[in-house]
């Protein structure tokens, strides 16, 4: 716990250092179910609004890193997807990752620029269809998750239902 904690601090640092304000979380609501997004912070640049995600990782891992994680893509992901959603955007369609590492005493931050992936889109609109199928038919979408464990399934609303078995 005390590990977790210690991230979130070096993570608002990070956020403290770019200036960054916390945004409101996202939301698509699908009948009586709301997919929620809340993205670490954002930040304002000649007008435009970008958002930001921040991740503090190990010393080792952050010296091997040349790329974000991708369950990291999916999770920022995510919240450009919702975002597209909305009537008018609120953010820009590139965002950053802000990956800061434990054990160090001044944090160096490694930022990488991630847009929405074509692939990760589909999957997104996928997964909402999966759901408001079940919600009318009661019929599961295929399960991709290994276990319900997976970054996937953690958040989803059936999870109890798909592991079942």
């Amino acid at each position: 716990m005390l590990t977790f904690e210690i991230g979130h601090a070096l993570e608002d640092i990070g956020l403290d250092l770019l200036e960054a304000v916390k945004p409101a979380p996202m939301a698509l609501k699908i009948r009586d179910i709301y997919l929620i997004g809340s993205p670490d912070g954002c930040v304002r640049i000649d007008g435009k609004n970008y958002l930001l995600e921040c991740k503090s990782i190990k010393k080792e891992d952050y010296q091997l890193l040349e790329k974000p994680l991708a369950d990291h893509e999916l999770q920022l992901g995510f919240y450009l997807w919702l975002d597209s959603k909305r009537k008018e955007r609120i953010y820009e369609e590139i965002a950053f990752f802000l990956y800061i590492p434990k054990q160090q005493v001044s944090p160096l931050i490694k930022i990488f620029p991630y847009t929405l992936y074509p692939s990760n889109r589909k999957l997104f609109d996928s997964i909402v269809s999966s759901i408001r199928l079940f919600l009318k038919k009661g019929v599961l979408p295929e399960r991709v998750c290994v276990s319900p464990n997976a970054s996937l399934a953690r958040n989803c609303p059936v999870v109890e239902v798909c592991f079942k078995e």
